[in-house]
């Protein structure tokens, strides 16, 4: 499985658990909007960063994702980005 993948599936079961939908929903619908659709709020965004850090070994900047990963595309793109960032291309 390459990064991207990981990183979508792994995004995909975490925004699934938080915000109590079914990963297959969240997958085959990329385009929800956190705020809009999934009416995120300030305190959903906290458990959502701190499992994808875990999970993928990353630093993400709270501020950062809720400013540039309004949709789960967003965010796939985000933390794809963020990972070639902080773990460089090779893995």
């Amino acid at each position: 499985m390459d990064n991207t993948q990981k990183i979508t599936n792994t995004l995909n079961e975490t925004v699934a658990d938080i915000f109590m939908m079914e990963t297959e929903h969240i997958a085959a619908h990329h385009e929800l909007n956190f705020r809009k659709d999934l009416n995120a709020s300030s305190i959903q965004y906290f458990p959502l960063i701190t499992e994808l850090e875990e999970l993928l070994d990353l630093s993400i900047d709270l501020h950062d994702f809720q400013s540039k990963a309004h949709t789960i595309a967003d965010a796939v793109v985000f933390l794809v980005g963020l990972h070639s960032e902080q773990k460089g291309i090779e893995e």
